[in-house]
């Protein structure tokens, strides 16, 4: 069977996940050898197609080790894009987090799964979705076991009953998703948690599983937008820096400061220039402002598509301030260089 496989290169040689190429079908796949499983996990994974999961292609077992190939999904894990500086708004937490619901949902529709180990790291993000990945630590809920025998699962993301309080169960797995969701909101941003979004991770992450969400429809209907909201929420990441907030207080601020560059722009006197031409300079002005302005609040995450968010802190503010500028610059030349062109056609006529 390893034959046919050709290896490629290490993906994580301390966790023996190697990436490998089919010289048959030419296709990728991802290689692990375990020393900790449930092969009738994988077992499931091999016989059943789940949306947002790895489909496994083989497995093979031997002297107390699982080799397993799944196909290989392409894109960055939640906590390399996390680490590159890029931040979540609610609007995106909420969807990404309903999305890793549903894809438990189906797996808990074949056999009553809990994963164990729901983190950054093991959800990859794809043009099709996140991917759920790393069943290692996986197991089927067992209502008649008082707790886990084993324990395992990631600190800071294992919930109480992972230390031997209780036997893991589909609230195990709310647990974490509660700890993922408070990550993705919080790491690489200053901005407060919205009220609902605290409530609800709040709830997903109580001591007692009972006190949490029942299941993941619960979660999912706690999480989902209204239809209102859902108008909104289209809109929302197309929202001037200051007006992606939930606080009112942000909005006022940033309200008071577009007008303010708006007044100062439109207000402001160029010497021995009147009419059109001074209207010129004063757009100029302020267009640069409220450039500068979007460009700083990184709008539309363009720091992350300049690649900003790579180097580190101090490097990334050096960087936004000096692009910021020549941002400025560009743009009142450029509105001078429209002057100028349209001064020259009036002389002409």
């Amino acid at each position: 069977m390893f034959e046919k496989y050709e290896f490629i290169e290490s993906i994580n040689d301390e966790h023996k996940v190697y990436l490998v190429k089919n010289i048959q079908d030419g296709c990728y796949y991802v290689k692990k050898v375990l020393d900790i499983y449930d092969k009738n996990i994988y077992e499931l994974l091999l016989n059943n197609h789940f949306v947002g999961i790895p489909q496994v292609v083989e497995i093979s077992e031997d002297n107390g080790q699982l080799t397993v190939f799944e196909k290989f999904i392409s894109g960055k894990n939640l906590d390399e894009i996390l680490n590159e500086g890029r931040s979540f708004f609610v609007y995106e937490v909420k969807e990404i987090i309903i999305e890793i619901c549903q894809i438990l949902k189906q797996l808990n529709k074949i056999a009553p799964v809990v994963h164990r180990d729901i983190k950054p790291s093991n959800i990859i993000m794809n043009n099709d979705g996140p991917y759920l990945i790393d069943f290692n630590t996986a197991k089927f809920v067992d209502k008649n076991k008082s707790r886990d025998t084993v324990l395992l699962g990631t600190e800071g993301y294992a919930a109480p009953e992972q230390y031997g309080f209780a036997s893991s169960n589909m609230q195990t797995d709310i647990y974490a998703l509660g700890i993922l969701m408070k990550e993705l909101a919080t790491r690489n941003t200053s901005r407060l948690l919205s009220k609902d979004l605290e409530n609800i991770i709040s709830r997903c992450t109580r001591l007692d599983p009972k006190d949490r969400f029942s299941n993941y429809d619960e979660l999912i209907e706690a999480l989902a937008p209204t239809n209102k909201q859902k108008k909104n929420t289209n809109h929302h990441k197309y929202a001037l820096v200051g007006f992606r907030s939930d606080k009112l207080y942000i909005k006022i601020f940033a309200s008071l400061w577009y007008l303010a560059i708006v007044y100062v722009g439109f207000t402001m006197n160029v010497d021995n220039t009147t009419g059109a031409m001074l209207f010129f300079d004063r757009l100029g002005c302020s267009l640069a402002f409220i450039a500068m302005t979007l460009f700083g609040g990184n709008y539309l995450n363009i720091h992350e598509k300049l690649s900003l968010t790579k180097t580190n802190k101090v490097v990334r503010v050096i960087l936004v301030v000096i692009v910021d500028y020549l941002l400025g610059v560009a743009i009142i030349f450029a509105t001078l260089l429209i002057q100028t062109l349209i001064e020259s056609i009036i002389s002409l006529v």
